[in-house]
C-alpha cells in the first residue's frame, strides 16, 4: 500500500515510515469501527464524526459527517451521536442497493 501526503506545494511524496504506520494503525481502527473522529486535523478549533456510506457493489462512494467547533463537539460529546451516525450510514447505504 502506498500512502500519500499532497503537501502546500501540490505534490504527492510517501509519507515517511513512523507516520505511515501511525494513519495504518489509524485507519484499522477506523474499518473495524466503522466510524471516525477527527479533532481539528483538518481544520483549527473544528472536530468531526464520520462515517462511510457504502454503493450497490459494497465500495465507500462517500461518507457522512457531523462537524463543530472543538469547544462544543469533542469525542465526550460525539460518543453519544455513534450509533445514530453509523444507523443513518447504513440506512443510506442499504437506500443506494
Amino acid at each position: 500500500m502506498f500512502i500519500l501526503h499532497h503537501d502546500k506545494r501540490g505534490k504527492y511524496n510517501l509519507l515517511p515510515g513512523e507516520e505511515r504506520k501511525k494513519l495504518q494503525q489509524k485507519l484499522e481502527i477506523i474499518v473495524n469501527t466503522r466510524y471516525s473522529i477527527n479533532e481539528e486535523e483538518i481544520t483549527k478549533n473544528v472536530a468531526a464524526l464520520s462515517a462511510p456510506v457504502f454503493g450497490a457493489k459494497g465500495k465507500v462512494i462517500g461518507a457522512i459527517s457531523i462537524s463543530g467547533p472543538v469547544f462544543r463537539w469533542n469525542k465526550e460529546s460525539m460518543e453519544q451521536h455513534i450509533s445514530l451516525l453509523l444507523k443513518t450510514a447504513e440506512s443510506i447505504s442499504k437506500s443506494l442497493y
